[in-house]
Parts: structure tokens; C-alpha cells; sequence
């Protein structure tokens, strides 16, 4: 067995536990590898921060475009209701022999 020296100094205790210190150093390093560190983790954060905010927007003009749409198709449906009526009006005014100025006399869908 290896005698027992007394410690005197500091430097002379650090220096008998320095490859203690080191491996426990290296062992927190490996138990915490691959981890991120806190401010990773906040340009991570803002990083899709950033991502939400521009596929917000996105949708938010996207909404815009469809309501613009659907209003132009009711628009262009009511025409086309109205075209078809004055059609049917017009075929039976033709039928039954009426004048022109008669068809806006007729009533209905």
C-alpha cells in the first residue's frame, strides 16, 4: 500500500485530485451531449416565432383571397339566375306569340 502523505497546501490538494475533477468534468459532458444550451434554445424560439408569424400572415391573405372569390361566385351566380329567368321569359313570350315588351310583364322563376 501507498503511504499516506499529508497535505500541506492548496496546490498541492489540487493537484492530487486535478484527474478526479476531470473525469467528473467529462462524464457531465457526455451525460449532457447533444443538448441544447439556453440560447439555442431562444434562436430556436424565435426561429419559429418568426415561421408562426409568416404563415399567419399567409393564411390570413390566403382567407382574404377565398372571401374575394365567394363573393365574386354569389355575385356571378345571381347573374346567371337573373340570365336564365329572362331566357324563360323570353322562350315562352316567343311561344305564346307575346310581343317583346310583354315579356317584362311575365312573373316567376
Amino acid at each position: 500500500m501507498a503511504e499516506f502523505k499529508v497535505i500541506e497546501t492548496q496546490e498541492q490538494f489540487d493537484s492530487m485530485i486535478a484527474d478526479r475533477i476531470a473525469r467528473a468534468k467529462d462524464s457531465v459532458k457526455k451525460e449532457y451531449e447533444g443538448w441544447l444550451s439556453p440560447s439555442e434554445i431562444e434562436e430556436k424560439e424565435n426561429s419559429y416565432k418568426e415561421q408562426i408569424n409568416s404563415l399567419n400572415d399567409t393564411i390570413t391573405k390566403n382567407r382574404e383571397k377565398i372571401n374575394t372569390a365567394n363573393s365574386k361566385m354569389e355575385e356571378m351566380k345571381s347573374k346567371l339566375a337573373k340570365y336564365e329567368n329572362d331566357s324563360v321569359k323570353n322562350r315562352i313570350a316567343s311561344e305564346f306569340g307575346l310581343s317583346l315588351d310583354a315579356v317584362g310583364f311575365l312573373q316567376g322563376d
